[in-house]
């Protein structure tokens, strides 16, 4: 096995992350079930909105999935994401399909946009990649654009979980064809901050070769549902429900905090 290839480090702020590891996104995720967190994120404009939306603004898209499945679910979407390449392969996606979708290469915080959706979305936990300041620009940007009856929907890590669980190192082996690739996560958690910085050190191998390998260090924010409810009302948004990602549960009274690591938030502007 041959190892010319020079491994890249790349110690990334957050405004530059996504480069390499976009690049293998898809290859990473293949096994992620965007259908169904798409037909859960219908299950909650169904039981949340009072007439059926049909416009949705998607808050870092990345490359496109969750998008693309909407659109063909004869939704109106546009997505941004501040990665140029999960934008150029999103976009590539959206040429191969026969569902009009449009991407933009935008920041959450400053992004402007002439029209109004009834539904801002952002899955993935893409909102945990903001800092405080950036959260709340972002949910001052995400009001301006919002009809008057639009809800805004986000994944967050929860707190609870974080603390509880602690993160840990987790590798992921996957073969597809003729390419393999190692991802070793390695998190190093900060509880004052409420941060968890995830290392992530790929590994690509084509035809037994090491073609690539890089290290981006991505930093997330947690939350405690509690302290977001907060938040969001400062923001003037109402906390309609807070639920397992995923969940088939809308009517269930408590949640086990602890356990859940991937919560969705579905809240209304006030």
């Amino acid at each position: 096995m041959s190892t010319s290839t020079t491994k890249r480090k790349k110690n990334l702020l957050n405004s530059e992350i996504m480069s390499s590891f976009a690049k293998y996104f898809d290859k990473i995720y293949h096994d992620k079930n965007y259908e169904s967190e798409c037909k859960f994120i219908i299950k909650i404009l169904n039981r949340y909105q009072n007439s059926k939306s049909k416009k949705i603004l998607d808050l870092g898209c990345g490359t496109g999935n969750h998008s693309l499945i909407l659109a063909r679910k004869n939704f109106d979407v546009v997505g941004i994401d501040k990665s140029k390449t999960a934008i150029k392969i999103a976009k590539k996606k959206a040429m191969q399909s026969d569902y009009s979708v449009k991407f933009f290469m935008e920041n959450m915080t400053n992004f402007f946009f002439k029209k109004k959706f009834d539904v801002c979305l952002s899955m993935f936990s893409s909102m945990c990649y903001l800092n405080n300041t950036d959260f709340s620009k972002t949910i001052n940007n995400v009001k301006r654009h919002l009809s008057s009856k639009g809800i805004l929907i986000f994944e967050f890590w929860n707190g609870n979980a974080v603390t509880h669980i602690k993160p840990s190192i987790r590798i992921k082996k996957i073969t597809l064809k003729n390419e393999r690739i190692t991802r070793i996560a390695t998190p190093k958690l900060n509880l004052s901050k409420q941060t968890c910085a995830i290392d992530y050190h790929c590994i690509v191998i084509s035809n037994d070769k090491i073609t690539d390998e890089f290290n981006e260090v991505h930093t997330m924010h947690y939350y405690f549902p509690n302290d977001l409810k907060n938040i969001l009302k400062q923001h003037g948004f109402n906390v309609l429900k807070i639920l397992p990602t995923n969940s088939s549960n809308f009517d269930k009274s408590s949640i086990n905090y602890k356990n859940n690591w991937y919560l969705t938030i579905v809240a209304k502007l006030t």
